[in-house]
Parts: C-alpha cells; structure tokens; sequence
C-alpha cells in the first residue's frame, strides 16, 4: 500500500514539474493584455492613455513575434529585441506623462532585479 501511494505521489509531483516547465507560448494579443494591464495598474494612466499603450504594446509584441519565428538563436535575438525594446520605450514616453514613465521605469527594474537581471539595459 506505501509503495503504490509513493508511485502516486510520485507520478503527480512529476506532473507539476513538466507542467511548470513548459514555455508559456502567449499569443501576441495576450502578451500585449498582459504588458497593458501591468502598466495601467503600475501608473494609474486613464482610459484615453490606456488605448494608446495597447495601441503600443499590441504593436511591439507582433514585431517581437516576428523576431523570434525568424530567428535562428538566441544571440540572434539580442540587438534586434533590444532595437525594439529601445522603440517602444521611446513611444511609452510619447504617451505617458513624465511621472507616469518613472513609475513604468522603476517597475520594470524592479521586476527585472527580482529575475535574478538586475544590470543596466
């Protein structure tokens, strides 16, 4: 009886763990929500400004796509990401006020310390 509860208990764990492995393969339109909503609930933008970001994030999740369905590696991606990271920074800063942008900044440093990337980008 213990052994076929350890099997089943280890037959779940390992469930869990490949599941959580798994790459979270998001669409364009969902990573663009996601992003969106993070920088609403980060700088309490208003609805006009909301539209533009999702104008925005929708805009540069579709190229990121691109990007990656092209490319060959990893080291491939770096400059070009960075290009486009750089571009929708400059268009963020087009629409959000000076303070709503110091807010959106020091979240995403905050988020990237907390991945373990905490240098200068």
């Amino acid at each position: 009886m213990i052994k076929k509860l350890f099997f089943v208990s280890s037959l779940l764990w390992m469930m869990v763990i490949t599941a959580n492995g798994q790459p979270q393969n998001r669409t364009p339109e969902e990573r663009a929500k996601r992003q969106t909503d993070l920088i609403v609930e980060t700088t309490g933008c208003d609805a006009a400004t909301k539209a533009k970001v999702e104008a925005i994030s929708l805009k540069y999740a579709k190229e990121m796509s691109a990007l990656f369905e092209k490319a060959q590696d990893r080291d491939a991606l770096r400059e070009p990401m960075t290009e486009l990271r750089n571009k929708q920074d400059a268009d963020l800063k087009g629409v959000l006020t000076a303070d709503q942008y110091a807010k959106y900044k020091a979240k995403q440093e905050e988020m990237r310390k907390a991945r373990g990337g905490g240098g200068p980008r």
